[in-house]
């Protein structure tokens, strides 16, 4: 059993360390893994990765270490070279005594047929996707994840967290002479993939590439995709959202909870038991993972914490630490929907932009929400509430919490979106004026 093999490797470490307090995080993860590029695949592998992470206090010293062997010598000669560099530190003067915590058993994200699922099975889910791209006359790139996930959580207060969870997660990027389309998938459950109705939005819209139009840099109107809207939602959870920035008066809603800050249509909240997240009920510190609201209708409502943030700010922790950083994060967002139809978004629209996706994002400016990127796998001009054509990749420069203030509709429709961050977000698609575009680029 993985449990048990994951609860004697933490039990050596525990054993192992004298500090006056120790923590345990190790992760193991199976996964099958199919990729393929020019309509072939090229990549059918099975990959079994487990990593051990180890915090050890001793006084108001601490430190934090990775590992991804798991033999007894070679935890115990880095438990050593760990305890050495942590004696050699000043003092922490903000170290906070992390609390006991609580033991959990969370198995609520397992699917048995994800976690059963065979190599021939995940290829042959691919080479239906390849046979169905290929009656457009288009290639097929992507890839397809089928994964075990195992965590178990220890310290020497002798509580244990374990959890178990599946992921399914499918990226496809049809392409026809250059020009590209995107979808994605995530669902803990493989069987929630329905393979042909997955493609039928991507392979329809690389008809739109017969009418490519060059469009210049500007503000319009647009519509971002979840896709688009979860990457820009991700990243303003990192810069404003977390007890630490906010603390250190980095944060854009520093000293401002309660306060209006984005179009009283938005409502951001925080909740890992979401069916459509992939969460767990504990977080690094082993304290429990509350629902927290970020913004309710407009106004700045709460912000993730942990206990040496919660601290700082004369408040309670609400269960958001993340093993071996100093600062809290939250890992599953969720936006509250509207009432539009994505086709309802387009009529009203009128005229405008439909943007897919972003890429090569980053923040320019965190107390200010600045953040830039480059739209990817498909830019669709809307003229007079039609899809017409597409248009040429731009890059944008925005200030995230004003353009939340130009928020004309909400997408009745969530889309689950890991993130390359932290978790992920669970989001609508977005109609936005004025959306700032600063560049053209030049890639497909």
């Amino acid at each position: 059993m993985v449990r048990e093999y994951l609860s004697k490797i933490a039990e050596f470490i525990i054993k192992s360390s004298d500090a006056d307090y120790t923590r345990v995080l190790i992760r193991k993860t199976d996964n099958r893994l199919v990729r393929f590029a020019n309509s072939i695949i090229h990549q059918n592998v099975f990959q079994e990765d487990i990593s051990i992470a180890v915090e050890m206090v001793y006084g108001k010293k601490h430190g934090f270490m990775e590992l991804n062997k798991v033999d007894n010598e070679t935890i115990l000669q880095n438990l050593k070279k760990l305890k050495k560099n942590i004696l050699i530190q000043p003092d922490d003067k903000d170290f906070v005594e992390y609390p006991k915590g609580l033991s959990y058993d969370y198995k609520e994200r397992w699917d048995d047929e994800t976690a059963g699922v065979t190599h021939k099975a995940v290829a042959d889910i691919v080479g239906k996707a390849i046979r169905i791209i290929k009656t457009v006359r288009a290639e097929a790139f992507g890839a397809l994840n089928a994964k075990s996930n195992f965590e178990l959580t220890v310290n020497n207060y002798g509580n244990i967290a374990y959890s178990k969870n599946t992921f399914c997660n499918l990226t496809s990027i049809p392409t026809r002479d250059e020009k590209t389309t995107y979808n994605n998938f995530s669902s803990y459950k493989i069987d929630d993939l329905d393979i042909e109705k997955f493609f039928e939005l991507p392979l329809k819209r690389l008809e739109y590439y017969k009418n490519d139009k060059k469009i210049e840099s500007g503000k319009y109107k647009v519509i971002l995709e979840p896709h688009a809207v979860g990457d820009m939602i991700g990243y303003l959870s990192y810069m404003t959202f977390s007890g630490k920035p906010y603390a250190e008066k980095q944060s854009y809603i520093t000293d401002k909870l309660g306060e209006k800050i984005t179009g009283e249509n938005i409502t951001l909240y925080d909740d890992y038991n979401d069916k459509m997240t992939i969460g767990i009920p504990y977080d690094g510190e082993l304290n429990e993972r509350k629902k927290i609201t970020l913004i309710e209708n407009g106004i700045a409502k709460n912000i993730a914490l942990d206990t040496k943030w919660a601290k700082k700010l004369g408040k309670e922790s609400n269960g958001h630490a993340l093993f071996g950083w100093d600062m809290p994060i939250c890992t599953n967002i969720i936006m509250k929907t509207g009432d539009k139809s994505l086709s309802d978004m387009i009529t009203e629209a009128e005229n405008g932009l439909l943007i897919t996706r972003f890429n090569y994002t980053n923040n320019v400016n965190q107390k200010k929400t600045m953040y830039t990127g480059m739209t990817r796998n498909g830019v669709y001009r809307i003229e007079n509430g039609k899809i017409v054509g597409t248009a040429n990749n731009m890059r944008f420069t925005i200030n995230i919490m004003e353009t939340l203030k130009n928020v004309l509709a909400i997408g009745k429709e969530l889309h689950y979106s890991s993130s390359g961050w932290f978790g992920g977000t669970l989001i609508p698609a977005l109609m936005i004026d004025n959306f700032n575009f600063t560049g053209a680029t030049k890639f497909s």
